[in-house]
């Protein structure tokens, strides 16, 4: 398969100086765009509307994003980004980031740091984590984390 837009000056942007880690399109021409080192750009018709900084400068290269279960632009507009330290929590509607869960990951050239399940009372977040230990050596450890219902109906009040 092959991507071609229809038209290479109204359908296609050029991001100077910045070095792209990954891609989500949550709308009709409306992107998620991970770029060095700690920064997300939020894109719409090919423009850039907003530049969302992580405050924190070792959550760099936020190779994996995801729509949140049940996302909805209007109602629910949650996206689920994993850098080296959190994985996020990035409202598209209102432009804003935050962190969801305190671990490190390593997710490389768009890896899958997590996935969803869905459960008899919200969705389940599975994801896996990474550390040294003292003696040099890596331990991985897998998670799962139950988002119940109550979960999505703060997000949703509280957005």
């Amino acid at each position: 398969m092959k991507l071609s837009p229809i038209n290479n000056q109204s359908e296609s942007i050029l991001l100077n100086n910045e070095e792209v880690y990954s891609i989500l399109e949550f709308g009709i021409n409306q992107l998620l765009v991970s770029v060095q080192l700690t920064d997300l750009l939020i894109l719409d018709n090919w423009s850039v509307v907003q530049r969302i900084s992580d405050p924190s400068s070792g959550n760099v290269q936020k190779c994996w994003q995801a729509l949140l279960p049940g996302f909805n632009l209007e109602s629910f507009p949650f996206v689920v980004v994993a850098g080296h330290e959190t994985i996020n929590l990035v409202n598209v509607k209102e432009h804003t980031l935050q962190p969801l869960i305190q671990a490190k990951n390593r997710n490389i050239r768009s890896q899958k740091a997590a996935f969803f399940m869905s459960s008899d009372s919200g969705f389940n977040m599975h994801f896996a984590t990474h550390r040294s230990t003292e003696d040099r050596r890596r331990e991985d450890c897998w998670y799962m984390m139950p988002l119940k219902d109550d979960f999505t109906q703060t997000l949703r009040t509280y957005k």
